[in-house]
């Protein structure tokens, strides 16, 4: 009959070894499927950002609102040169819709503009920041030259019972262009005291890293 022996010392420590392999291919397995689901997870947030973001602006424009002896009404917006290629900001007046939760009575006008700026912390990208003027009504918005039509600072407004607000949307597009159609073309830039008019769609083409994206937003209220 056979004697039971014990392991050698050189047969634990290639099972440990074996063991130290094995261990460290589920840790980086895991780690590798961690890091699938945090991207994953930030993708599926962004996609739910920029499609409230499309709704919201295809929304605002659709109500936009131009009145021919009303300077407080404009529609406007300028193609210029960024370190990162030729971009769009726009400033229109619009009805606030119904599901608008921002601050502001339902059903009211209010001045949205969309600001474009190089982000400063981050090479080769854009900062996009949206400011609504609440109640106004009773602005000359088109009495300055067309390169100079925009929103002043928020502290010069001094409207009772209106209000302004200014968040940033994103702050990573790489690109960020608008297009105009109207007369029968498309136009790079709009202006509505210019054109006699607002535009019958507006399209949107905008980058969040290598991907190009296209919207199309039409006009729905007619000037008057």
């Amino acid at each position: 009959m056979k004697k039971s022996r014990g392991f050698t010392i050189i047969e634990l420590l290639i099972a440990l070894s074996i063991l130290s392999v094995i261990a460290a291919a589920a840790v980086a397995s895991f780690s590798s499927v961690n890091r699938i689901v945090d991207l994953q997870k930030k993708n599926d947030e962004t996609v739910r950002d920029m499609r409230g973001f499309v709704e919201r602006l295809d929304t605002e424009i659709g109500g936009a609102v131009y009145i021919e002896r009303d300077k407080s009404t404009l529609f406007f917006s300028q193609r210029k040169d960024t370190a990162t290629g030729s971009t769009n900001g726009l400033f229109f007046t619009t009805i606030v819709p119904q599901e608008y939760l921002e601050l502001g009575t339902r059903g009211e006008i209010v001045a949205i503009q969309y600001i474009v700026e190089q982000n400063e912390s981050a090479s080769g990208l854009l900062l996009l920041k949206k400011r609504t003027l609440y109640n106004p009504i009773g602005r000359d918005f088109r009495g300055s030259t067309a390169g100079e039509r925009a929103l002043p600072e928020p502290a010069s407004f001094s409207y009772s019972g209106g209000g302004v607000s200014e968040y940033i949307v994103r702050e990573d597009f790489s690109v960020f262009q608008l297009r105009f159609y109207g007369g029968g073309k498309w136009h790079e830039s709009w202006d509505s005291e210019k054109m006699n008019g607002l535009p019958d769609s507006v399209e949107l083409i905008f980058s969040l890293g290598d991907r190009k994206y296209r919207e199309i937003f039409n006009v729905f209220i007619s000037e008057s």
